[in-house]
């Protein structure tokens, strides 16, 4: 083999290898490379969404039961959701929220 032909066919090994390399372990996240698996998000609202809070401490005998916010994010300091209060305009923490995650409420939270 001449020398040129040894230097193609290692230059192809070598971006073979690259590229098993660069597909394997360069695709994929720190977690996956230590669990083996995929992690699992389906936990994670969207960002700006319709949700009622239904966390209300006094509850008279004729007030609302929920309040309209906007989901804003996660909190720093427990396991609460922050929310924009609509009524009351201000951003409170919650973990009784629910979200209303629909096609619908999607479109309308990225205002069209």
């Amino acid at each position: 083999m001449s020398e040129c032909s040894q230097h193609c066919l290692l230059c192809h090994e070598q971006s073979s290898h690259k590229s098993y390399f660069e597909e394997d372990i360069l695709k994929k996240t720190p977690y996956e490379l230590v669990n083996g698996k995929k992690r699992n998000i389906g936990h994670l609202k969207v960002f700006g969404c319709k949700c009622y809070n239904n966390g209300k401490e006094s509850l008279g005998k004729f007030n609302e039961k929920t309040d309209v916010g906007i989901f804003l994010g996660y909190s720093l300091s427990s396991h609460a959701h922050r929310i924009y209060n609509k009524r009351l305009m201000i951003v409170e923490e919650s973990i009784h929220v629910i979200f209303y995650e629909t096609n619908h409420a999607k479109k309308s939270c990225r205002g069209r």
